[in-house]
């Protein structure tokens, strides 16, 4: 612990999202730790700050995800997915719906809270756009890019919001820009790799706070 480094005492428990963390032993900035729950593992502790901040960020601070809204995760099954059914739970959430290839690991996030889920991006638009009586999907954490993006916005609401988050399948492709303009849906895009210290610490300070 450095001489200016405030609220922490030599053996505490803390987590962070940090550069070659996969060693026996790190340094890390102040600004990027978490505390550690007493009542959490070490072994779930070290899957929280990658996976929950991401899908935080994703989420909450870009997709703006409230209370009686749906979301569409496509690529549910990865750890930042699996985080985003927690979080999209916790604020209330009226449609998680997500994709996965394994039918066996959709079953086991059924028990996170995945209400719909999908084996296969074909015929995506319609499931959603019928599990919501028409409306689309509020929020669509997007973890598979270009191949599958004009099948996204057909089952993104009026007025969503599409993150990328992952380009599993693809960096580039085409889209219907009319289609974006007329359903009035925002494309954002998001990664921590160009982030300085300052913004990734707010990041870290937002999750915190809820």
């Amino acid at each position: 612990i450095g001489e200016a480094v405030p609220g922490y005492r030599k053996g505490d428990r803390a987590m962070a999202m940090v550069h070659a963390g996969c060693a026996e032993y790190v340094c890390a900035h102040q600004a990027l730790l978490l505390p550690i729950p007493s009542a959490m593992s070490w072994i779930d502790a070290a899957a929280v700050p990658v996976s929950f901040l991401t899908a935080h960020d994703a989420l909450i601070t870009n997709g703006r995800f409230g209370k009686g809204q749906s979301l569409l995760i496509l690529g549910v099954t990865t750890g930042v997915g699996l985080a985003a059914v927690q979080l999209a739970r916790l604020h209330g959430a009226l449609l998680i719906a997500g994709t996965s290839r394994s039918p066996e690991k959709l079953e086991r996030a059924r028990s996170l809270g995945l209400q719909l889920g999908l084996a296969s991006t074909t015929g995506l638009a319609d499931a959603i756009l019928n599990a919501t009586g028409g409306r689309g999907a509020d929020v669509v954490l997007d973890h598979l890019g270009a191949s599958v993006l004009d099948e996204t916005l057909r089952a993104t609401a009026i007025g969503g919001r599409v993150v990328n988050i992952g380009r599993y399948a693809g960096t580039r492709g085409e889209i219907d820009l009319e289609l974006l303009a007329l359903r009035r849906i925002a494309l954002i895009g998001v990664t921590f790799r160009t982030r300085s210290l300052t913004e990734h610490a707010a990041v870290v300070s937002t999750f915190t706070l809820q």
